[in-house]
């Protein structure tokens, strides 16, 4: 593994002996653009929907989306207290320098949109609907055009 991302406490080969025990069946998604021999050296950043969990902060104020507590979900998950697909991990994370992000979407190519926590967290592997799709869809109007027209 990876380590458990997002602080949780402990070491990182604790953390990551744990959460591997307690996650080690679920699907590991990609945050960046990686070739395949680079993505076990990313790191790792669980997102869920746990509040309270120790270690864990919320992304966005009364989101329900929380970043981290890596420790304290493989905890538990090894108690019986927390399924394992309630939490998503990600390998790899995608940046910009100052400015660049807004240019890029200035430009076209992303869209900012508020999504629901339960978007957010969705399990997106083999989705009749690429979660992309669903995403623009629902955000209506023109978007809703262009989820129709592009292709994945």
């Amino acid at each position: 593994g990876g380590g458990g991302g997002g602080g949780g406490g402990g070491g990182g080969g604790a953390v990551a002996a744990a959460v591997e025990a307690a996650f080690g069946a679920e699907p590991m998604y990609l945050g960046g653009y990686f070739a395949p021999n680079r993505i076990a050296g990313q790191r790792v950043t669980m997102l869920h929907g746990v509040a309270g969990l120790p270690g864990a902060a919320e992304v966005a104020p009364g989101a329900g989306v929380f970043s981290g507590g890596a420790l304290a979900a493989a905890a538990a998950v090894a108690a019986g207290d927390l399924a394992p697909g309630r939490v998503r991990l990600f390998a790899g994370e995608l940046t910009w320098p100052p400015g660049a992000l807004q240019a890029e979407v200035d430009a076209g190519a992303w869209h900012a949109a508020c999504a629901s926590r339960s978007l957010v967290l969705k399990h997106c592997l083999r989705l009749p609907v690429p979660l992309w799709r669903e995403a623009l869809t629902l955000m209506g109007g023109e978007f809703a055009k262009e989820a129709g027209r592009r292709e994945p």
